[in-house]
């Protein structure tokens, strides 16, 4: 902004400010006495990095810092961790708080993941190139009554000039040369893999049409593209079956006492009068004839081990966890100048990221590899797709030198998923025969203590958000006093897949061992009699699950906000802040009226409809019913139980916030 200020027998005063994002400025100047034509110009800009009117904490991060501070990754909350006092988790928390007490807004639109609280576990799929970023403000204690959270965080995205100017970038890291080639991989003492690229170009200016239309000094432009890839590798140590063992050689199974783990075979269990005794494999080894299918199939698809050691005590597979990432970026600002009170701006960001690497559940394995019957990663693999797409619309009015509006619409839609690979949804239940009562899809989960436990993939789960958010605000100078006011009208719609329990297979070593007498009904097994994996390779499942599992809904709520700020300069040394915010959160609604509350009162379990309904929608069976009801569990509607529809008690609160720049009023706060 350039400033002048001209009065009557005094000199003019001119000067150029810069005012930064969120920043009230108090810009305090002396006129000289002289002639009008006379001017004192103030050279350079003027950047107040210390505010003396504001009890806010805060830190300001330009462009410049952003283009010139070192990053690893690319990612403002990696600059915003190691510059901003306050902030841990990598940029995603403030002072100590949880993830949901601190929000980042991109020119307005909310930048959120509300399955975990924050962008913390999807930041580089949440937030945007950082050269499309003009300059983000971080407010860590003491904002103003505006926001609705303790801390927030500003990004502002850059615009076009009247100038074309733009920029382009490339990183590579590579396993072949530099810092990169330098690691080592224990095993072999080569530089594990690694591939990462980051590229990315940007350009903006006017918007010029030839003949048509001619945008300078009113349209302008600013687009930016950059694309994360990465791929990499890790050395990961594992546990898998000798070849001997699958092939029913159990003579090696020494556990680390030294002590043989003796397999009996369970065909030869004699009565209960002679203690279920059972006559012990010739040598620890199973015949190979009485390999059950499903070991037969599983075994083919089982990467070999790399050393010879006995997989009971230590590791026996040093193997490579792949890791793929790729994550490209799209933001596009336009800006519009209608005349000197009159401007707006729409901005676009798109972000899809591709993620896989092994889950390593419960314990660190191997996917599988491909054999006749079981394509490769079947099961083992994790992958996450993120997708967030974002825009916000902005009008900002001038009605006079004294008050100023700013309008906005903006809205942030976001999926998320966390899957196997595609060759792990099919029905595999049903190729394996094994019981599938529930029609689930994908790999169940099998044998969860064996040396190389099949996680499978029916644990997936995911969801989509959609943010929405109208906010008006004015701004009005009043004497000493300096009025923010407005409210904002925000909508939120939640569809979730709650983790998914998988189907299970377990295995025990009961199958396999000799029962011990001291532990009576309990039918423990003597101390080094079986094995859980020789009871897998016989097909003596200790168990099998079916989980019915909640289905995808969704849920929505709505929010209204008012406040009222006032930073009244009381003399040039004393500015006190006071705030006001007023706060209305309805009950959220769910679609389908699934939801299930507990009534503590009436030690019952509540529902919007009685279990009629979800009897008919095969949410609830009615065996499983009528078995709760048989150990005394109490079922009612919300309106038996005095809940109201929505089954939650409504609550308003209004919220005062004060403090003052040489030393802090008390806040007040009130509910009901």
């Amino acid at each position: 902004y350039r400033i002048t200020v001209a009065s009557a027998g005094m000199k003019k005063h001119e000067a150029n400010l810069t005012l930064q994002n969120g920043q009230v400025m108090v810009y305090d100047l002396q006129l000289s006495v002289g002639d009008v034509s006379e001017k004192v110009t103030v050279s350079g800009e003027t950047i107040q990095l210390a505010t003396y009117d504001s009890g806010t904490v805060n830190t300001q991060l330009d462009a410049a810092r952003i283009s010139q501070l070192p990053q690893n990754g690319r990612n403002v909350l990696g600059l915003a961790q190691n510059t901003v006092p306050g902030l841990e988790a990598g940029g995603t928390r403030a002072n100590g708080l949880m993830g949901e007490a601190m929000e980042y807004s991109l020119d307005g639109a909310p930048q959120t993941n509300r399955n975990f609280g924050s962008p913390a576990n999807t930041a580089q799929a949440i937030l945007p190139d950082p050269d499309s970023v003009q300059e983000v403000r971080f407010e860590t204690l003491n904002s103003s009554a505006q926001f609705a959270t303790p801390a927030t965080v500003l990004l502002t995205t850059k615009s076009g000039t009247n100038g074309f100017h733009g920029s382009m970038f490339e990183t590579a890291r590579n396993n072949y040369f530099g810092i990169a080639r330098a690691r080592q991989d224990p095993s072999n003492f080569k530089a594990p893999k690694l591939i990462r690229n980051e590229f990315g170009i940007n350009i903006g200016g006017p918007i010029l049409l030839p003949k048509l239309y001619n945008g300078k000094n009113r349209s302008f432009f600013f687009v930016a593209f950059e694309r994360f890839s990465l791929r990499s590798s890790q050395q990961q140590l594992m546990r898998v079956p000798t070849m001997a063992m699958r092939a029913g050689d159990f003579s090696g199974l020494v556990n680390g006492a030294n002590l043989l783990q003796v397999l009996y075979d369970p065909n030869s269990t004699q009565s209960r009068e002679n203690n279920y005794a059972r006559i012990p494999f010739v040598g620890n080894v199973i015949p190979l004839a009485r390999m059950s299918p499903l070991a037969r199939t599983l075994y083919a698809a089982t990467p070999t081990p790399t050393s010879s050691d006995n997989p009971i005590i230590n590791f026996n597979l040093t193997g490579q966890n792949p890791t793929q990432q790729t994550v490209p970026n799209y933001s596009t600002p336009l800006d519009h100048v209608f005349n000197d009170k009159n401007r707006g701006y729409f901005r676009f960001t798109e972000i899809d990221q591709q993620q896989q690497a092994l889950r390593n559940f419960p314990s660190a394995s191997p996917a599988n590899i491909q054999s006749s019957e079981l394509p490769e990663g079947a099961t083992g693999y994790q992958r996450i797709p993120v997708q967030t797409i974002s825009g916000a619309m902005g009008y900002n009015k001038t009605f006079s030198p004294t008050l100023f509006s700013e309008t906005v619409l903006s809205m942030q839609w976001q999926r998320m998923y966390v899957e196997g690979n595609p060759a792990s949804m099919q029905n595999y239940e049903k190729q394996f025969g094994l019981p599938n009562n529930f029609s689930q899809i994908g790999f169940p989960a099998i044998g969860a203590n064996l040396f190389m436990p099949y996680g499978g993939s029916q644990w997936f789960y995911g969801m989509s958000q959609r943010v929405s958010t109208i906010d008006e605000n004015f701004n009005k100078i009043a004497g000493k006093h300096q009025l923010a006011f407005g409210g904002r009208v925000r909508h939120e719609k939640f569809g979730y897949l709650s983790d998914r329990s998988p189907n299970t297979v377990a295995y025990s070593n009961l199958a396999t061992a000799i029962y011990n007498p001291a532990t009576g009904a309990n039918f423990g097994a003597l101390p080094n009699t079986g094995y859980q994996d020789a009871d897998f390779f016989l097909g003596a499942a200790s168990s099998f699950s079916q989980n019915r599992n909640a289905p995808y809904n969704e849920s929505s709520l709505i929010e209204y906000d008012g406040y009222l700020q006032d930073n009244w300069k009381v003399k040039p040394n004393l500015t006190i802040n006071v705030g006001v915010r007023w706060e209305a959160h309805p009950a959220p609604g769910v679609k389908n009226d699934y939801l299930v509350f507990f009534d503590p009162r009436n030690n019952a379990i509540s529902t919007p409809r009685n279990m009629d309904y979800y009897l008919e929608r095969g949410l609830t069976s009615q065996a499983l019913l009528t078995n709760l009801r048989d150990l005394g569990v109490k079922f009612q509607t919300l309106q038996e139980a005095g809940l109201g529809k929505a089954g939650i008690r409504v609550t308003t609160r209004t919220f005062f916030r004060g403090w003052g720049s040489r030393g802090f009023l008390r806040s007040a706060s009130t509910g009901w």
